[in-house]
């Protein structure tokens, strides 16, 4: 499911995880999965006053007691 927000010249979608994306990964020997079972994908576009330029950045997000949370990086235990 794909749900697509318009919020003035900025965007806003939840998006599903790709069938092939990576959770997890290592550095220096350590493992680092999402602190909670992710669901999905927040995607935000934003765009300057001008539109001449377009930034965009995601978070992956997840529920915790069924409210929904923005997924962090934590050690592997």
């Amino acid at each position: 499911m794909e749900i697509f927000l318009c919020l003035g010249k900025n965007e806003l979608q939840l998006l599903p995880l790709e069938s092939n994306e990576m959770l997890d990964f290592t550095v220096n020997e350590t493992r680092y999965l999402p602190n909670l079972p992710v669901e999905g994908r927040i995607k935000v576009v934003f765009k300057s006053r001008d539109d001449d330029a377009q930034t965009s950045t995601s978070y992956l997000y997840g529920r915790h007691q069924g409210k929904f949370f923005i997924a962090i990086s934590a050690p592997a235990k």
